[in-house]
């Protein structure tokens, strides 16, 4: 008698595999960035993932902005290691791209540790506004750290959709399951944003990553 081969069979999930990290520029505590809005709804229904660093998480924090502020508390953020093997050497490299005659100021120098904390948490994305961080993402790419803007994160999410939603539709087809009630709809809902979400009691949170914090 065969034996009976027995094949553990998953659907394709909601989950694009996509993790953002949020420069403090990008932060959109007024949900006036149309682009953060898209990219927070997304959060919000768990198809990508967005974090800021600890050095962003403290800069918001301490400003004066209350809006901005809270927004930081609703965020999750990633740890940097400042003492592990290699990173003094990448922190000295990053800071050379982005300032080649030095840091001239504490932002300047924050900039360079959150390209860093990108570097240390690769493949995550680091979205930013900042010109000097944009100018030279080639060569920051060179060193695995990949930047965006916020459109050109949402541009990579809608294909990573558009791809998921094909695997579901013939994961569906293939095993004779019920298609996900999510499929077509993530895009549409573009309109959306993250304020249109809020829970009763504040905002619901992205579901943390890998080594990553939440403060409350």
């Amino acid at each position: 008698m065969k034996p009976v081969l027995e094949i553990n069979y998953r659907m394709t999930d909601r989950e694009t595999r996509l993790v953002f990290l949020i420069d403090t520029n990008c932060i959109n505590s007024r949900h006036k960035l149309p682009a953060m809005n898209r990219l927070e709804k997304w959060a919000h229904d768990h198809v990508i993932d967005l974090f800021m660093s600890d050095i962003s998480h403290r800069e918001a924090k301490a400003s004066r902005n209350s809006k901005r502020t809270r927004k930081a508390l609703c965020t999750g953020y990633t740890i940097s290691f400042r003492n592990e093997p290699g990173v003094q050497d990448m922190h000295y490299r990053i800071t050379a791209i982005l300032f080649p005659n030095g840091c001239r100021s504490q932002r300047d120098a924050n900039d360079a540790r959150i390209v860093l904390n990108a570097w240390h948490y690769r493949p995550y994305i680091l979205i930013t506004a900042d010109r000097a961080i944009l100018r030279r993402r080639n060569e920051l790419e060179n060193l695995g750290i990949m930047v965006m803007t916020g459109a050109e994160a949402v541009a990579l999410v809608e294909k990573r959709i558009q791809e998921r939603d094909r695997d579901a539709r013939a994961d569906a087809a293939w095993s004779g399951e019920p298609l996900p009630e999510w499929v077509g709809k993530d895009c549409a809902s573009a309109g959306h944003s993250f304020a249109d979400v809020a829970v009763v009691g504040g905002h619901r949170c992205p579901s943390l990553g890998p080594s990553a914090s939440r403060s409350f």
